[in-house]
């Protein structure tokens, strides 16, 4: 159960960490002396992204309790592991580890759980 606790602390803890940065630097390139607009906006919808991604997961731990069927939907993977990437990217930085990535070009779409498929913004 300890082990659970820990996975679902971490799997909402990630976007809310995304949620909070961003907002920070929003905050700090509207105040600046020339607002960054472009920036603010690009940080806005990492926001809601994050947000999406903590619902997901709020979504994706009722329905495991509900014990309900998931729904299967086209997924692209490339998105899905830059999604990954994003979230690693704080502990790959505090580690000093250089990573380097290479997306396959035009790979098929997989079936997926729905509540596990990413969505853009």
């Amino acid at each position: 159960m300890g082990e659970l606790t820990t996975s679902i602390a971490h799997e909402v803890n990630q976007p809310l960490a995304g949620i909070v940065t961003n907002a920070g630097a929003a905050l700090r390139w509207l105040g600046a002396t020339r607002p960054n607009l472009e920036e603010t906006r690009d940080a806005a919808r990492r926001i809601i992204r994050d947000g999406n991604r903590a619902s997901e997961v709020i979504a994706r731990i009722r329905a495991l309790a509900r014990k309900a069927d998931t729904e299967k939907q086209p997924m692209d993977l490339n998105e899905a592991v830059q999604e990954v990437l994003a979230l690693a990217e704080g502990e790959v930085r505090r580690h000093g580890v250089l990573l380097q990535r290479t997306l396959a070009g035009d790979l098929p779409l997989v079936l997926a759980t729905a509540s596990s498929c990413s969505r853009s913004y």
